[in-house]
């Protein structure tokens, strides 16, 4: 070995390991030969640091020219270095060369880095390296860590899987990464290489997360989802460096990505589907992407359909061809009309009542185009059977669901509710058949059920608050209705099967409380109504309503009523007349004490 420039035999090895070498279209460099890409070596232009050039000049031999004192560093051509590790600053750029010449260190040194070398010095930003730039300074060095997914990895694939990756997390837009500055490329790097140093499982969840995010902007292709990513591990199939990605690339894109059968996925054919996309899916099952989206958003696969932001609809092959086949075995409502024998009407209420169960969820959707499956409408046909008799001859109160119903005042959601709960004694069915028409029941048990079912009625009728309070007619009721002082609401009565227009107890209440009719006062104490009228206009008592609007005097309950009449004679009492003893008119009529 020649050792230059009285460089001792360890010195020159070590000059020998940090020199960079031209290998075809890549640069060798570093312990182990570690290969850099073409574009990860600069030769053009250098970076450099001024204050190890400053050193430089200090400890080179005195005889030494000055330009040639300086040495080129191997860490200042590589380009994801870029900040001195040695003084904690910024690397700064020389100038660059035109076309294909490479740069020549000692003079752009001699002619731009020595006259301002002071002035640099002092411009030098301060900077600290990140967890990227000291891996790739370690690997160069010739350091592994066995727990570093990327030390897997030759180091030119390792680099090209960090930015990929970093690129990636900048958002949806596309980025042209020429178009990035230093700082926003050392950002996106030291991203990437978190997520890479982390893993195939941190790989796998990153790459998720890109699906997803192509899906919410419309887009489910190859490009749109993986961008730099797909544009790396496809670049050059031959190099080997890049199979680990690849293969991670290629496995999450068959899973999640909806490739036709026979696309070239990174150097593999695939055979079979496995994901459909809605357009693919309506092909397959001749039907129309919009029915299917909305089958599959009431399945929950996919979201309601004119959600904001509705992200474009996937769906596993497998599951996909689960559903067809439930949908193609389902029948339709009219289907089922003609083989239960169940009118249409009858059907659409058992399905919103959930007696009769429809494919896909599409019970709680307003008009939807049901479709039953088989099994279902036999197990309900089973229940609604069960038990039942044959019947010859039915008596007259033995009908079908439908005139029960008109018979009992029910609806045939209730009704039905009834028989499948085992609520009836009694079921029986004509002709020895199974159809739902056939059915019977007992209408006067129907009654008695439903009107014992329900709970009792809170609120009051007009009927009923008459016969509390006579004072309060018809017509009374419905002119205080009138005035606001009773509050009217609808209210389902079991006995009648139906809502009516009921007086709520609370307003009944209030209003007793707080007034009374006079002929309520009257019965309550047995007074004449004339007396009770002249006894309370002459202690001041005035009428609380109209009494043209209302056809009968309404008092408020007051202390001062109380005491008007107080010692009024009851009902039927004589009082003494002022006529002499002996007039024709005290002779005729008899004088009870009061």
């Amino acid at each position: 070995m020649v050792i230059l420039g009285g460089l001792t035999k360890a010195q020159a090895v070590n000059l020998r390991l940090s020199t960079p070498r031209r290998e075809r279209n890549a640069i060798l460099t570093g312990r182990g030969d570690e290969r850099l890409a073409w574009r990860g070596a600069h030769l053009n232009f250098f970076r450099f640091c001024p204050h190890c050039i400053a050193d430089d000049l200090v400890g080179a031999p005195p005889d030494v020219p000055l330009a040639a004192r300086a040495w080129l560093r191997r860490d200042w051509i590589v380009d994801q270095v870029r900040t001195c590790h040695v003084h904690g600053v910024r690397l700064m750029e020389s100038s660059r060369t035109k076309g294909q010449a490479v740069v020549d260190f000692s003079a752009i040194v001699a002619g731009e880095v020595l006259p301002r070398l002071s002035s640099l010095r002092t411009d030098a930003v301060e900077a600290v390296p990140g967890e990227f730039e000291e891996w790739v300074a370690r690997r160069l060095d010739g350091v592994r860590e066995p727990t570093n997914w990327l030390d897997g990895v030759p180091l030119h694939a390792a680099i090209a899987t960090c930015e990929s990756l970093g690129v990636q997390t900048l958002g949806p837009r596309r980025v042209r990464i020429r178009d990035l500055d230093d700082q926003e490329m050392a950002t996106a790097s030291l991203a990437g290489f978190r997520i890479a140093a982390a893993g195939e499982a941190s790989i796998e969840r990153f790459l998720d997360r890109l699906v997803v995010r192509g899906h919410a902007a419309g887009s489910v292709g190859l490009t749109n989802a993986y961008g730099h990513i797909l544009a790396v591990v496809e670049r050059d199939l031959d190099d080997q460096g890049f199979q680990r990605l690849r293969d991670i690339v290629r496995r999450h894109a068959i899973d999640n990505v909806p490739l036709p059968s026979g696309s070239n996925v990174l150097g593999e054919v695939l055979i079979e589907r496995r994901i459909h996309t809605s357009a693919s899916a309506a092909a397959a099952s001749k039907t129309s992407p919009s029915t299917l989206k909305a089958i599959f958003a009431r399945t929950g696969i996919a979201p309601t359909a004119g959600d904001p932001g509705q992200p474009r609809l996937t769906i596993r092959v497998d599951e996909f061809e689960e559903r067809l086949r439930e949908f193609g075995a389902g029948l339709k409502v009219d289907d089922v009309v003609k083989a239960l024998g169940v009118p249409k009407k009858h059907l659409l209420e058992l399905v919103a009542r959930g007696h009769v169960r429809t494919l896909f969820g599409s019970r709680e959707i307003n008009k939807a185009r049901h479709r039953m499956a088989r099994g279902d409408l036999d197990a309900f046909m089973d229940r609604l059977f069960e038990g039942a008799v044959p019947v010859g001859a039915p008596t007259r109160r033995q009908v079908n669901l439908g005139r029960a119903c008109f018979i009992a005042s029910t609806n045939i959601g209730d009704l039905v509710g009834l028989v499948l709960d085992g609520r009836l004694t009694w079921k029986g069915y004509l002709h020895g058949s199974r159809r739902y028409e056939h059915l019977l029941v007992d209408a006067d048990e129907v009654t008695r059920v439903l009107q014992g079912s329900g709970p009792s009625r809170h609120n009051l009728t007009k009927r009923e608050i008459y016969r509390t309070l006579p004072g309060l007619r018809r017509e009374v009721v419905e002119a205080l209705i009138r005035l606001g002082q009773m509050a009217v609401v609808k209210e389902f009565c079991p006995t009648t099967r139906r809502k009516l227009a009921v007086v709520t107890r609370e307003s009944f209440e209030a209003f007793t409380a707080r007034y009374q009719s006079i002929t309520d006062i009257c019965q309550a104490r047995f007074l004449d109504p004339r007396v009770v009228r002249r006894r309370l206009a002459a202690a001041g008592c005035v009428i609380a309503f109209d009494e043209t609007v209302t056809t009968t005097p309404i008092y408020e309950r007051t202390q001062a009523l109380d005491a008007a009449l107080v010692g009024c004679p009851l009902r039927g009492t004589i009082r003494p007349t002022r006529h002499h003893e002996g007039s024709p008119r005290s002779r005729t009529r008899k004088v009870i004490p009061a």
